[in-house]
Parts: structure tokens; C-alpha cells; sequence
């Protein structure tokens, strides 16, 4: 990739300056963050390149690198194994998901109800009744629509 200020970068830098990230704030680099200048981890001067433009690249052209297409920073810590792939759940899991948390609390949960983990047999704090409800939404759901469609007979509270 040859840019103003960028000079060449090949896949191997942009996985080691993503690794440094990682090691020294413990965290994935995000193309909006507290962190946005990437440059030092490149070894670039200071404001040269940010992970937004990184990000943006990656999603334009990621063949310059070997990445496949519409791929961005996110994914590329997915591929690193610094980041849990996103959380998927199938019709059973969220059907029994809803079960679990009725029995529980006596009401089917909406997406304030906050920690799911425990009821997707997930670690606990890694995933929250919106979550859950956003990843529907992805799909064109939502948990009362779940609720409604796939199952008629779960009433709504």
C-alpha cells in the first residue's frame, strides 16, 4: 500500500502494530477509540496514520494485503485470535435461552433486562439481553418478534 506518509505497508507490519496495540493497552485497536493515532505502533511519526484510516483502507482494498473482501480492522483481530468471534445462536438456543430466563424471573426478558450469558451457557459478562437483541435486529428480528413468529404460543410476559 503506498500513501502519503504510509510508505509500504505489507500484512505482516499491520499484524504487528495490531499485536503491540493489543500488548500494550489490552485492548483490540478500533477505528474509534480512545487510542486513534496508530503511527507509534508502525513506528511512524506521531499523527501519520490513524486506525479509522486503517480501518477504511482495509474495507476498500483489502486484496492489497491478501485479506478477503469488505474486511476491516475488527475482523482482522478476529483472524489474530485477539478478539472472540461475534456471537451466534440459533433458533433452539435462543428458544431455550427464553425458557431458561422465564423460569428465572417469571417474564420473558426485552432487551433491558441486561446479563444473558448465564443463559446461553456463556462465560458470564460477555453478552446482555440488547446484544442479543441488536444481532436479531441484524437479521431483521427481534426477541418479541421471535417470541411472536416462532413460537405463538409464548405469551409476551
Amino acid at each position: 500500500m503506498q500513501r502519503k506518509g504510509w510508505g509500504k505497508l505489507d500484512a505482516l507490519q499491520i499484524e504487528i502494530a495490531v499485536r503491540r496495540f493489543f500488548c500494550k493497552h489490552n485492548k483490540i485497536p478500533a477505528k474509534i477509540s480512545e487510542f486513534p493515532d496508530a503511527s507509534p505502533h508502525f513506528g511512524l511519526p506521531d499523527g501519520t496514520l490513524t486506525w479509522n484510516a486503517l480501518d477504511n483502507r482495509l474495507h476498500v482494498h483489502p486484496e492489497v494485503w491478501g485479506y478477503p473482501p469488505n474486511f476491516s480492522l475488527c475482523e482482522l483481530c478476529v483472524y489474530m485470535g485477539l478478539k472472540k468471534p461475534p456471537f451466534t445462536f440459533s433458533p433452539e438456543q435462543l428458544t431455550e435461552a427464553l425458557q431458561k430466563y422465564r423460569e428465572a424471573h417469571g417474564r420473558y426478558p426485552h432487551q433491558q433486562s441486561g446479563e444473558a450469558s448465564e443463559y446461553f451457557g456463556e462465560i458470564p459478562g460477555t453478552l446482555t439481553w440488547m446484544a442479543v437483541e441488536k444481532r436479531l435486529q441484524k437479521q431483521g428480528s427481534s426477541v418479541a418478534l421471535f417470541k411472536k413468529k416462532m413460537h405463538p404460543e409464548i405469551p409476551t410476559s
